[in-house]
């Protein structure tokens, strides 16, 4: 399973990482065999919500909640030897990826700030989420 056959443009985790890399002076490392299971997860859930019986496909909120919670749970970013820049990479790095895969589909961009992006990164950390409930506050943003 591949971000191609989900319809993910293939520099989705680029630009995420090249922003947290030059805002902690670091560089991220990501795992492929995770970011693999990541897509196998996203297909999965897609596939299970949205059967190919249906006659609709999945929203761009819905595929940025479910890429923004298996990025999150899975952790396949790092920092390796900066404890301090390693803390927020895959909560970071889950946001603004799925933050381009909304933009990527919509004319407007969302009326948010640096305070709620901290608050949203923080919260995603050490609060649960479910693709459903990320799914909805991605759509909320473009509101």
């Amino acid at each position: 399973m591949s971000y191609m056959d989900l319809g993910i443009p293939e520099e989705i985790f680029q630009r995420p990482a090249k922003i947290y890399e030059e805002q902690y002076d670091c560089e991220v490392v990501g795992r492929t065999y995770i970011i693999d299971e990541c897509f196998t997860r996203i297909f999965e859930s897609e596939r299970k919500d949205f059967p190919a019986d249906r006659p609709y496909r999945v929203s761009p909120y819905k595929m940025a909640g479910i890429l923004c919670f298996w990025i999150r749970k899975l952790k396949p970013f790092s920092v390796p030897e900066n404890e301090e820049a390693n803390r927020f990479v895959n909560e970071t790095i889950a946001l603004y990826s799925a933050l381009y895969l909304v933009l990527g589909c919509q004319k407007s961009e969302p009326k948010i700030d640096g305070t709620y992006i901290h608050d949203l990164i923080v919260a995603l950390r050490y609060n649960s989420f479910s693709p459903h409930s990320t799914a909805y506050l991605f759509e909320s943003l473009f509101r």
